[in-house]
């Protein structure tokens, strides 16, 4: 761990060469959001580390990187770059053509404005230019179609210079059930494959045979299918990762409390709000414990309500805390993570932190259900004993077969043994070793 922790307060000027390093497949990652990044900064490190050349383009303007300590770490190679998306579609207006957050009229102006660019051909050939200009040989995007959160342009500029192009995972799927929301559930009904726009890559990688069948089921094609393992959560990166955050400090003084963490999720995932926002009430009631309410990083689909976040902010026992705090500071220093349909739950199961799962509050059937796995309640009731529980027990994450099985499946992707970031390294360069995968 030190010598991880040394190495990554190297300068950029301090890293040594690779002497190889024209010799290997120059690779472009192409990130939309926080979570983008959270789940493909391990893998691009491990790029970096084996003497590849990374080039980040944000496809989002607004995006920043500044002040990011992942990107710190990767900025330490010499043979890592940023760009935006403004630097490789540089069509005038690009910041505002590509910007995430738009008003519903100018979201659809913004739109159809892309369309006839796209059209023209003008916006394709500019994103072959900066490819060009990157010197890209591979295209990684994060999960999606091909008309999915800006990539369209990028995605069909590196089909017609021939390129090799894959998706990598922006989240890890604890989902058993198919229609985790009304969209799906809609499309299912009607017998319908909304996934068949997914097929336009070499590869797509899974972190988990669930997600894949799901998706196959959904329209995917399984030739183009792999499935390795989660890179945010494998080991490998956690030991990384664990030194770019500084510890949690509260606002308020929580010595003598239970500490607790509530990690929020997209609420049209067939959650029930309301229940979810009383439990959350009845938890910072207590004054015994001291609450975090974790906004999901998507902050537009899964934040509290204001009326909820006043009353909060009144309380000298509870905060709300955005995307400006990292998860894993939190987790560490929780007593417990109260999670029910978000994978960040992952992190503390694989560190052997209690994980309460309150499975009453969404309709969804997932990998966290199974009572080895994590201490699952179905009530208000039941959540307030559980955390109750901690203030007289010594209490660790469960152990045994159930919570192996769910690491050997969920992180590991279903190998044993498995080298995940060794996997998505192969998947991405199309090496023989690839085929292990599918």
């Amino acid at each position: 761990m030190n010598d991880l922790a040394n190495k990554r307060e190297l300068s950029a000027e301090d890293r040594p060469a690779a002497s190889n390093a024209e010799a290997l497949p120059h690779v472009a990652f192409y990130l939309y959001h926080f979570n983008d990044i959270d789940q493909s900064t391990p893998i691009m490190w491990k790029f970096l580390e084996r003497g590849h050349k990374v080039t980040t383009v944000l496809l989002d303007p607004q995006l920043s990187h500044d002040n990011d300590p992942r990107f710190r770490l990767l900025k330490t190679y010499p043979g890592f770059d940023i760009k935006s998306v403004t630097d490789v579609i540089p069509v005038p207006g690009a910041g505002w053509l590509f910007r995430q957050k738009n008003g519903m009229t100018t979201g659809r102006l913004r739109r159809l404005l892309r369309k006839v660019l796209r059209e023209t051909g003008l916006t394709v050939q500019m994103a072959e230019t900066g490819i060009r200009a990157i010197g890209a040989k591979v295209c990684v995007f994060e999960w999606g179609g091909l008309g999915a959160r800006n990539r369209t342009e990028c995605l069909l500029a590196a089909q017609r210079l021939g390129l090799r192009t894959a998706t990598v995972p922006q989240g890890a799927n604890i989902f058993l059930n198919v229609e985790v929301n009304k969209t799906v559930a809609e499309a299912v009904r009607r017998g319908e494959k909304p996934r068949q726009d997914y097929n336009a890559y070499d590869a797509y990688i899974f972190q988990n045979p669930i997600h894949r069948d799901a998706q196959v089921k959904l329209g995917m094609d399984p030739d183009m299918c792999r499935v390795i393992g989660s890179p945010r959560y494998c080991q490998e990166w956690l030991a990384i990762h664990d030194t770019l955050y500084p510890p949690f400090q509260p606002k308020h003084d929580c010595a003598d409390k239970t500490k607790l963490v509530f990690v929020l999720q997209q609420w049209i995932y067939n959650i029930d709000q309301e229940a979810t926002l009383a439990a959350i009430q009845r938890l910072y009631e207590q004054d015994w414990i001291y609450l975090i309410v974790k906004d999901h990083p998507r902050s537009d689909l899964g934040a509290l309500p204001k009326d909820l976040r006043a009353k909060i902010a009144e309380r000298t026992n509870a905060e709300v805390i955005g995307a400006e705090v990292s998860s894993t500071s939190l987790m560490n220093w929780s007593d417990a993570v109260i999670n029910f349909a978000s994978s960040i739950a992952i992190e503390p199961i694989v560190k052997g932190k209690p994980v309460i799962n309150p499975r009453y509050l969404h309709a969804n059937a997932t990998a966290f259900d199974d009572p080895g796995v994590t201490i699952c309640v179905n009530s208000d009731a039941e959540l307030i004993d559980a955390a109750g529980r901690l203030r007289t027990e010594k209490m660790d994450g469960l152990s045994g077969p159930a919570r192996d099985n769910f690491l050997q499946t969920v992180v590991h992707g279903g190998h044993n043994p498995v080298d995940v970031l060794q996997g998505y390294y192969d998947v991405i360069v199309g090496n023989q070793n690839e085929q292990q995968y599918r």
